[in-house]
């Protein structure tokens, strides 16, 4: 018997019945015979898997799961209740495989980790508004053909997708014409004739504080949702719907800053900035940072010519969606834009031509938001206050990816806030050399907030997408015990040894650092050395990074260095 229907079955909430045989067929050619039913979730391809979710789900879908197999490939499940199966005038099943496509080669093209034999595929649960039902799409496709979607096997409810659409009454074009580029409208850059400028507000910049609703509604073009000058700011109050944009209607230069406070009053958080928008009535080709994953999450990307939002990046950020004011920010210039959170740089975009001439405003999804304060510098990327300062010790995005864990930046630092699990680790991007030298140190400052203190240091990482053949210290016994060891091949824990040391769950910032010198290291704990000429267990990779278990740390400061520290410890 295949084994197709007990692993598909963990993924798909709503199982077309009628097609279920179609889909055990179809799919059995690459799961039938397989030993695995379990994913292997230490495999680097599931923890790529993980991920991808949450840009997954900001990218219009409304639940995700997905899982590696091995000797199988890459599953990932989601389902759409509204966004390109409700796309007035075209089949609910034509705007899901375009966007389909999109979601194979933009996110399966990330699973690197899975062997290039194996298969990806993406299975979508939709909703048809016309016909009041669920269908079901599936995509396959060889690993290292994901690029190339006239290749992909396409199904829908449990039959080749073609034969199903003819019987739905539509079918999609070819994945030729999917791909292909739309032409892109003509943009007149002729001034438009602006509106008159609110108070404080002129050629140079200003601040746009939505006192006056008469002013609000010449200065603003609502795109979509139902905006309102309200309390004293600018409120967008519909629930339920994506990219609800309202546009500025005076045009801004190539080099330019905006700034708005976005304050969550009901619904998901989604609130976020839309800029470089070729014209004042339609989002297409725009870019755009905002709020996601109910607050938790920010992104930014741009806009397709169909207007479909194509993820560019993001970083998990602390709740947005907690009834603060929130200061959102860009900085764009011709080479590229930077994006702010509360004043701290959280992430840079550096293949970006921003237009000579272009349009901004304000986005919310899925949320009530109230935008108030307004400011835009023409002509300079540097917010009102001065410049905005990077994240604390070189905690941004471009810096930093998670293993496992949820991860968030601060004003403060980089904290992990999961409290049920061991091992969460986030690797700095960079190796401290393309192999280990024979002498470096790595250092981080760490503070405890709450649960069973785990803190620590990885170092020595082989491969920042998994935790194997690396070396590692961490507090344990909820901070009384220092201990050292490594993860073998498998990604098990190894023990070497430890020390007893003053309790590091008291609130207090304290220090941890590692010097390695050729095949030992040595081991610090706020200046005072706790160990030396410990072994090194593994082949001695170049990366370093962070690791919690069972509790939320605060990290606020990293240091990596090639120089060993003064007064460290030496084998």
């Amino acid at each position: 018997m295949s084994k197709l229907p007990q692993i598909f079955s963990t993924f798909s909430r709503r199982m077309v019945v009628a097609g279920l045989l179609g889909v055990v067929l179809a799919l059995s050619l690459w799961w039938a015979g397989s030993w695995a039913i379990a994913p292997m979730v230490s495999h680097p391809a599931h923890v790529q898997i993980q991920q991808i979710l949450i840009p997954l789900v900001a990218s219009e879908a409304e639940h995700v799961m997905g899982a590696y197999y091995p000797g199988i490939g890459a599953m990932v499940s989601m389902d759409v209740l509204r966004g390109p199966n409700a796309v007035p005038g075209q089949p609910a099943h034509v705007g899901t495989r375009g966007w389909a496509v999109y979601l194979m080669q933009t996110f399966g093209g990330q699973l690197t980790a899975v062997p290039p034999t194996e298969k990806i595929a993406f299975s979508i649960d939709f909703y048809d508004y016309d016909t009041a039902v669920y269908h079901q799409l599936v995509l396959i496709a060889q690993a290292d053909q994901i690029q190339d979607a006239t290749r992909y096997e396409y199904w829908l409810d449990g039959q080749p997708y073609d034969q199903r659409a003819a019987e739905l009454g539509g079918l999609a074009p070819g994945p030729e014409a999917v791909l292909a580029p739309a032409p892109v409208p003509a943009t007149s850059l002729a001034p438009t004739a602006a509106a008159p400028p609110q108070a404080g507000f002129s050629q140079t910049g200003g601040t746009i504080d939505f006192e006056d609703p008469a002013q609000v509604e010449g200065l603003w073009q609502p795109l979509a949702g139902t905006w309102q000058a309200a309390d004293g700011g600018y409120v967008q109050t519909e629930l339920g719907r994506y990219d609800l944009i309202s546009l500025l209607r005076q045009p801004l230069p190539e080099t330019y800053d905006i700034q708005v406070s976005a304050q969550w009053l009901a619904g998901q958080m989604g609130a976020g900035l839309i800029f470089d928008a070729p014209d004042l009535d339609t989002r297409n080709n725009a870019a755009m940072i905002s709020y996601t994953g109910e607050g938790s999450y920010l992104q930014w990307g741009r806009y397709d010519t169909g207007g479909v939002f194509q993820f560019q990046g993001g970083v998990t950020v602390a709740n947005g969606g907690d009834g603060q004011p929130h200061l959102i920010g860009v900085g764009v210039t011709p080479t590229g834009y930077t994006v702010r959170l509360d004043g701290v740089v959280l992430g840079e975009v550096t293949d970006f031509s921003p237009l000579a001439q272009s349009y901004a405003g304000l986005l919310a999804s899925t949320s009530s938001v109230r935008f108030d304060d307004l400011t835009i510098t023409l002509g300079e990327t540097s917010p009102p206050g001065g410049a905005a300062p990077s994240a604390p010790m070189g905690f941004d995005s471009t810096r930093w990816a998670p293993l496992v864990g949820q991860w968030r930046f601060t004003e403060t630092g980089y904290e992990q806030t999961q409290l049920d699990a061991y091992d969460l680790i986030a690797f700095y991007q960079t190796p401290v050399a393309d192999t280990a030298p024979i002498s470096y140190t790595v250092g981080a400052d760490l503070q405890w907030i709450e649960g069973e203190m785990g803190g620590g240091l990885v170092f020595a990482g082989a491969d920042p997408l998994s935790r194997a053949n690396t070396q590692m210290i961490s507090f344990a016994d909820n901070g009384d015990y220092l201990q050292w060891g490594y993860y073998d091949g498998d990604g098990a824990f190894q023990f070497q040894g430890g020390a007893t040391v003053a309790g590091a769950a008291d609130g207090q910032v304290h220090s941890l650092a590692v010097q390695v010198n050729g095949d030992s290291f040595g081991v610090r704990y706020d200046g005072r050395s706790v160990g030396e000429q410990i072994p090194l267990a593994v082949p001695g990779g170049g990366y370093a990074g962070l690791l919690t278990s069972t509790s939320h740390v605060r990290f606020t400061g990293f240091q990596l260095t090639t120089d060993p520290a003064p007064g460290a410890p030496t084998p």
